[in-house]
């Protein structure tokens, strides 16, 4: 699940462009500081590139949050230093151009990379998500009208996910993947990555969190953050556990 819940508009105009075709979002007002301290979190190949695995990743600092999604793997440098070609001078470009207002702009250098910068989320339901909650901190009963859940059934759901002989969690064809969904009875057991990057994180990892979010949140919903075990250098990697009965039913967070 693309689980980035922030606060912003992610519609980009597709229209013919010059060295930008920036759209502002003027209802929503950014810090230019704080955008700068998000940004700078991007994490970056040894050799200054942007990394091929990370599909979409976000940062936050403070009230700023920047999306950037790259669904095709671009590689682009850092310190290419021509104008709008990665995502700090992009950034940079769209602050100026909109002033205190978000907005949003693909690079030149590489047009399949999409840049946004708006607000981050300040509810109960979108922090456990944000990059600057503490990781392995488990945040209990965010889903509404939700049943109880067993953690029995949570216990067999979690034991039916494929694993390889090192423990690396599977999908139900025994591939790599970037998400595992199991169903037991009550429970609905989910595994992610935040970035959409393979999922590289082990039983022996995962099984001890998993364990602890269970006990701790009993006939409620949970959700943890785990900092390694996605194979993208911008990921993390989600676990939850809700009641399984529908969204459309009870309000998943």
């Amino acid at each position: 699940m693309f689980t980035y819940q922030f606060l912003f508009i992610a519609v980009i105009s597709q229209a013919a462009r010059s060295a930008l075709a920036i759209s502002c979002y003027p209802k929503t007002l950014v810090n230019k500081a704080e955008c700068h301290e998000a940004i700078k979190q991007i994490v970056y190949r040894e050799d200054s590139r942007l990394g091929t695995e990370s599909k979409h990743f976000g940062y936050e600092f403070k009230d700023c949050s920047i999306i950037l999604r790259n669904p095709n793997g671009a590689s682009p440098y850092v310190n290419n230093l021509s104008a709008d070609s990665y995502p700090e001078c992009c950034e940079q470009f769209i602050l100026n151009y909109c002033e205190t207002a978000a907005g949003g702009d693909y690079l030149d250098s590489d047009t399949s990379i999409q840049l946004n910068i708006g607000n981050s989320g300040k509810t109960p339901e979108t922090k456990p998500y944000n990059s600057f909650f503490p990781f392995l901190q488990e945040t209990c009963g965010l889903n509404q009208n939700a049943g109880k859940i067993q953690q029995e059934d949570c216990n067999t759901a979690y034991k039916s996910i494929p694993m390889s002989v090192e423990g690396q969690f599977l999908n139900d064809k025994n591939r790599a993947t970037d998400r595992i969904a199991k169903e037991y009875k009550s429970c609905y057991v989910t595994i992610y990555t935040s970035d959409g990057s393979v999922l590289d994180a082990t039983n022996g990892n995962i099984r001890p969190i998993f364990d602890k979010l269970v006990s701790k949140c009993g006939t409620q919903s949970g959700v943890v953050s785990i900092k390694d075990g996605a194979r993208g250098k911008n990921g993390r990697v989600y676990m939850k556990i809700r009641n399984s009965r529908p969204c459309g039913e009870q309000v998943c967070n």
